[in-house]
């Protein structure tokens, strides 16, 4: 994976049906990555502090969670 993080990436997770990976970084973003090609499907900046923790509910719903403005 490239691009995406300025910074460190705290947290990586594989979608369920193994299609997309999401990141959370130091950088406050959320990335979600396609698994076949490495490249960016998209880029979330939800929050102004960095959150350490991504997860996916299902193959195409994630949360975040961390940062001091939630």
């Amino acid at each position: 994976l490239q691009g995406g993080h300025e910074g460190t990436m705290f947290s990586i997770k594989w979608s369920k049906n193994s299609q997309y990976l999401v990141s959370r970084g130091s950088d406050g973003q959320t990335v979600v990555w396609s698994a076949t090609d490495g490249k960016i499907v998209k880029t979330i900046t939800p929050h102004a502090d960095a959150g350490s923790e991504v997860d996916w509910k299902d193959s195409d719903v994630f949360a975040t969670c961390g940062g001091k403005d939630m």
